[in-house]
């Protein structure tokens, strides 16, 4: 699969989320591409820092997906 191909699975993805949260906002932090997958780094609407772990199959098509919000440690 191409990149062009992922981005547009990526846009389609997120055009469903958009839909159902029309006011949705986040900042695009990062975005990192394998062979397999993406990782989707972002700052939501609540400011909460997020990675979403998207596994594709050999078509393109998410098989997993996993949200991870991230969280500062206490400093010692």
């Amino acid at each position: 699969m191409t990149q062009f191909a992922r981005q547009n699975r990526l846009q389609t993805y997120w055009g469903k989320a958009l839909q159902l949260l029309p006011d949705l906002h986040f900042e695009l932090i990062d975005l990192f591409v394998s062979p397999g997958s993406i990782v989707v780094f972002y700052k939501n609407d609540r400011g909460a820092k997020v990675c979403e772990y998207l596994r594709l199959d050999a078509q393109g098509k998410i098989m997993v997906l996993k949200p991870i919000i991230a969280q500062r440690r206490a400093s010692p």
